[in-house]
């Protein structure tokens, strides 16, 4: 009786465990979908030296529902200045947004 009691405390361990990391193994995916989207983004639409000095995400956090990455580029070739952009991921809808500036305190990181 006792044997079968530590089988099953046993089975039931084991499948909490696969399930925690087929969940952190899910949002991880997630996270690369979003950071990956957002750079493709804003190379495309803000980052006039794409070619030569592509974009690069610099932070991912979660707020609320949504992802939040950061994403940077140099501004010329001569200068050390990089320009940043905020781009929201709603991973339930894979849309995106891009804050203005008036709107990028909403999403900043605290």
């Amino acid at each position: 009786m006792k044997k079968s009691y530590v089988v099953l405390a046993s089975v039931v361990v084991l499948g909490v465990v696969a399930f925690s990391v087929i969940q952190q193994n899910a949002a991880a995916e997630v996270q690369a979908t979003a950071e990956g989207n957002c750079q493709k983004f804003i190379n495309k639409e803000l980052n006039p030296r794409r070619k030569t000095d592509p974009a690069y995400v610099i932070g991912t956090w979660r707020k609320g529902e949504r992802i939040v990455v950061e994403v940077a580029w140099r501004t010329s070739s001569y200068d050390t200045a990089y320009e940043s952009r905020l781009c929201v991921y709603d991973p339930n809808s894979g849309r995106m947004s891009v804050p203005n500036v008036f709107g990028r305190s909403v999403w900043e990181n605290t």
